[in-house]
């Protein structure tokens, strides 16, 4: 009975990592198009200094902080840069 809690146990806690670590940063990035990379180390800081209030507030706080540097910091070079990287288009 043991083993078989055990290995239920490591299944879950596997299933789980590659969700939150696979995944997740995929489907959000596809849905905000950002990088995989980027909604992963989002989330990492988000949950460093937040907890898990962090990151559920994390990439809704990203996005906004994207838009708002898209539409009014459009003219400095390391958001143009961003933007250039990141496929966004400058919206006139």
């Amino acid at each position: 009975f043991a083993i078989v809690l055990i290995t239920l146990l490591a299944v879950f806690i596997c299933t789980q990592m590659v969700d939150n670590f696979l995944f997740q940063p995929l489907i959000y990035s596809a849905s905000i198009k950002s990088s995989p990379l980027e909604i992963f180390i989002v989330l990492l800081m988000a949950g460093h200094v937040g907890g898990i209030v962090g990151m559920l507030v994390a990439i809704p706080c990203y996005t906004v902080i994207r838009v708002i540097a898209t539409n009014f910091f459009s003219d400095f070079k390391p958001i143009r840069r961003l933007m250039a990287a990141t496929g966004s288009e400058q919206h006139a």
